[in-house]
């Protein structure tokens, strides 16, 4: 069960495309962590808060006000429920970590230090399947660990050590490598297969990262903290040359949040070479078609397309765009 990183994403592309999607002002200067579960939070570790963001525009929904604690917070991790919303965070210098509620109550305390652990500076909660998981990163010798919840339940596993000599700062979870927010100007965020592998981010804006946050396998959020902004980086999304397809040549897509919660609208966000129109339709594991898509000239750029809520369940969102198709699973959960 090694770095729990054995899920299938179909990805049906000729070639990789990285790019930047969409940048908006991050809600405070002191961003220490971030998550995502439908939309981003951001956690405030000088006013102690948690800000509910909308991920596309960056509009302020919700303030969650944390309980005192000792120690200034760090990290994010996220847990949706129908219930409420689970937050996960760490108390800065040490190797404690918090539940908290949406409603800023604490429901629990853990200190992980006789595992080795000194000083958490990111938290992330597995995707999927792996939600029972929560991953740390303890930035005092650059470790990764994962444990299973309810804490307790199995001892604390230890991944590995990145070997390069940066600072680490957050810590995001992808089905294949881990993103890692650090001090690296060229590249703020290393996505990480083992100790020494890593890729870098492609070419963009952005001057460092800080906190981070996963998406799906195929995005994630960091917050730059010298911009003062949060972008949303497309890591792998497939792409084709751009003569190839014509005008409504696709250099991007996927379906978010995946995994979606069962009675949550998703979305296929694309990002298009130049405007034109494509088709979608939906499938469920069993191959039986659940809806199908046809849209208006889209622009070129990015673009949003509801696709509605789910039953709990696994499905296929497919779209084709003159000549070009493509697949992508997503994952709808209780």
């Amino acid at each position: 069960m090694r770095y729990l990183l054995n899920f299938l994403i179909l990805l049906s592309f000729s070639a990789n495309a990285q790019f930047i999607e969409v940048s908006f002002p991050a809600p405070s200067e002191n961003i220490s962590g971030l998550a995502f579960a439908g939309h981003v939070w951001a956690l405030d570790s000088l006013d102690c808060v948690i800000y509910g963001v909308n991920g596309w525009t960056g509009e302020l929904f919700e303030t969650v006000i944390l309980p005192p604690l000792p120690n200034p917070p760090v990290g994010l991790g996220m847990v949706p429920s129908t219930a409420c919303d689970t937050f996960w965070l760490a108390e800065s210098g040490t190797a404690i970590v918090h539940s908290i509620d949406s409603d800023g109550n604490l429901l629990g305390t853990w200190d992980f230090s006789d595992s080795g652990i000194q000083c958490i500076s990111g938290l992330e909660i597995g995707p999927a399947l792996s939600f029972g998981y929560l991953m740390i990163l303890d930035s005092s010798d650059r470790s990764i660990y994962t444990v299973k919840r309810p804490f307790g339940s199995e001892p604390v596993e230890y991944q590995f050590t990145i070997s390069d000599d940066i600072e680490v700062h957050g810590i995001g979870w992808d089905e294949e490598k881990i993103p890692v927010a650090c001090n690296d100007e060229v590249s703020p965020v290393h996505f990480y297969y083992d100790a020494t592998s890593y890729e870098s981010l492609g070419d963009g804006d952005y001057a460092s990262a800080v906190g981070v946050a996963s998406v799906d396998c195929s995005r994630i959020y960091f917050s730059d903290p010298d911009m003062g902004m949060i972008h949303r980086y497309c890591v792998n999304m497939g792409g084709v040359e751009e003569e190839s397809y014509g005008i409504s040549n696709p250099v991007g897509f996927g379906v978010y949040p995946n995994p979606v919660r069962a009675g949550a609208d998703a979305y296929l966000s694309l990002h298009l070479a130049s405007e034109g129109c494509i088709a979608v339709q939906l499938y469920d594991v069993r191959g039986r078609i659940i809806t199908g898509i046809t849209t208006d000239l889209l622009i070129g750029g990015f673009n949003e397309i509801l696709l509605g809520s789910f039953s709990p369940g696994i499905y296929f969102c497919s779209f084709t765009s003159g000549d070009f198709s493509a697949t992508q699973r997503f994952v709808v959960v209780e």
